[in-house]
């Protein structure tokens, strides 16, 4: 009977000996008296970070109260002016949007939007330099690339050209035959040098080092075998007095020659041959 009566708005009084339970529609609060002073129960939330809040007392219909712990004792309250604080700045910030943005906010608004502008400004001028930066290298690197292959084949036309010349001149050499007393070089050196000319590497095959040893290798071989000759052609001479000739001393070691281009070696050759061939009768060792 009590909860319909209170359920239809209706406040019921209790006074259970100094006590009066005041129930309302969907709440109740508990009120006692002390000293001649109302007390109520706390049930206000505000109050639940305070952990000595037990009684709040009844004087005034405006808020100016006390709070106070079990014992009727004034509770400790730094957590709620601490409560009290945070209210105020709260409601002090929402009365500042509410009012609009006063002037240093504007300012500060303003300075912080040109600082954004200028940091995407000199991000962009970064990201251009960069970008030059990579096209230079790039270029750089076609460049390098470019003057290895024009170095690449001027070096493999220079090579083929040595062996060319090469062949015509030392292939005529290399078919003559040594002959007795007064034999002359056989013509059939003539036609090695063409068939020499032919020994010319493929097109596509990589000349970049051409094999400069193997050169050295075969004019030490062919300077080895002419000294060879010029020994048994003195001992020719020695076993049979009666043909002195004029010999031509060997030709020097590759170590201690002049270091000639391939135009000179083969200029070089040609006159090495006229000379032979005016001396006369002999063994010409090729």
């Amino acid at each position: 009977r009590l909860h319909i009566q209170a359920s239809r708005g209706g406040r019921i009084p209790i006074f259970p000996h100094d006590g009066l339970y005041c129930m309302c529609m969907h709440a109740y609060a508990y009120m006692c008296r002390k000293d001649d002073h109302l007390l109520v129960l706390v049930t206000d939330m505000g109050y639940a970070s305070i952990e000595d809040a037990v009684w709040q007392t009844v004087n005034e219909i405006d808020g100016d109260c006390q709070i106070l712990d079990c014992t009727f004792k004034p509770a400790k309250m730094d957590k709620l002016v601490d409560f009290e604080l945070n209210v105020a700045r709260e409601k002090s910030k929402a009365e500042a949007i509410l009012a609009g943005p006063t002037e240093e906010e504007i300012r500060m608004a303003a300075d912080e939007a040109l600082a954004q502008s200028l940091q995407a400004q000199e991000h962009e001028q970064y990201e251009q330099f960069e970008e030059r930066e990579r096209e230079r290298q790039n270029a750089e690197q076609q460049r390098v690339i470019q003057q290895r292959e024009t170095e690449s084949d001027r070096v493999r036309r220079q090579w083929q050209e040595q062996q060319a010349a090469f062949g015509g001149g030392g292939g005529g050499g290399g078919g003559g035959r040594v002959l007795g007393g007064g034999g002359v070089a056989s013509q059939q050196g003539q036609g090695g040098g063409v068939a020499n000319q032919r020994r010319i590497p493929a097109q596509g095959r990589s000349l970049e080092n051409p094999n400069v040893r193997n050169l050295q290798m075969q004019m030490q071989q062919r300077n080895q075998q002419q000294h060879q000759g010029w020994q048994a052609h003195r001992e020719h001479e020695r076993l049979q007095p009666q043909f002195q000739h004029q010999l031509q001393p060997p030709l020097q070691p590759q170590s201690q020659r002049p270091q000639l281009d391939w135009r000179q070696q083969g200029q070089q050759r040609q006159a090495d041959r006229k000379e032979k061939k005016k001396s006369g009768s002999g063994c010409l060792i090729m």
